[in-house]
């Protein structure tokens, strides 16, 4: 995926989806909601649910309503597939992202299992189908409206060499940190893509010297170290639009072992994600 086709993508990932799972207790309290397909309503034994302000629906009902999909669950390691005409995707319990196509599609929140059934976040699901969702809050409405259109592969969706860059300085700048820190220190050097003060490519903004270095991979070499699977997904998640961090954040820090507090010292502070700490 070029740059211009990642300033249109948006990381509007907060409703959810459902799929076939070991049955365990429903979470306390979740709201029922309706879920229309073009208009009709979903058929499903189990109802989509509003919770922590995520709607989740049934992913087999789901799949099953949109095309002839064969799903699967796999107790063992937590993961839902799909097989469709033209698709592919899998969720794993606990994981904060689904994958289609060789494609990463962010959710707020992991699944959840109720009644048998795993529920999946719903933007996520729609993104990885091609349809358009629609909230009404007032009527705890779930509208999905198109055909089916399954996402782009991965292979053609992203450019390869952002992809490689980003998925690189992640991982040498924080292969240990949980996913959303590894999410915002990709939205930091695409942030810096974005803003005047910096080069206007990924490889750039990681290379800039102009200040001196920028980030200390580039300086101990780390930076050429093969990226692990979550730091690749990270890479992929914030290409697709996901953002942990406002646009406005240029900066990270780990103060316990930095050698310069410049950054702190000068630059108002947003928030903290792990060991790191991020900056405007």
């Amino acid at each position: 995926m070029n740059l211009k086709k990642w300033k249109r993508a948006t990381a509007a990932f907060g409703i959810s989806l459902t799929l076939l799972a070991a049955p365990l207790a429903a979470a306390p309290g979740p709201t029922p909601v309706r879920v229309l397909l073009n208009g009709q309503e979903l058929f499903t034994d189990t109802p989509a649910i509003l919770r922590e302000g995520t709607t989740y629906v049934p992913l087999r009902a789901f799949a099953e309503t949109f095309s002839q999909a064969e799903v699967t669950w796999d107790g063992r390691t937590g993961t839902a597939a799909v097989r469709a005409p033209g698709l592919e995707l899998t969720v794993q319990d606990g994981r904060k992202y689904m994958t289609a196509n060789g494609r990463c599609f962010y959710m707020a929140q992991s699944i959840v299992k109720q009644g048998g059934r795993v529920l999946v976040p719903v933007r996520a699901l729609s993104a990885a189908y091609g349809v358009d969702v629609m909230w009404d809050a007032a009527s705890r409405t779930v509208c999905l409206t198109g055909e089916s259109r399954p996402a782009q592969s991965g292979g053609q969706f992203y450019d390869a060499d952002e992809l490689l860059w980003l998925a690189r300085i992640i991982h040498a700048e924080s292969q240990g940190e949980p996913l959303d820190g590894k999410i915002a220190v990709g939205n930091v050097v695409l942030n810096r893509v974005r803003s005047a003060d910096f080069p206007n490519t990924i490889y750039g903004v990681i290379f800039d010297q102009a200040n001196g270095v920028q980030f200390t991979p580039v300086a101990n070499g780390t930076v050429y170290n093969t990226p692990n699977e979550e730091s690749v997904a990270a890479a992929k998640l914030c290409l697709e639009g996901a953002s942990t961090v406002p646009p406005n954040c240029l900066y990270f820090i780990n103060a316990s072992i930095a050698s310069s507090l410049w950054v702190p010292q000068n630059r108002p502070y947003i928030k903290d994600i792990g060991n790191h700490q991020f900056y405007a």
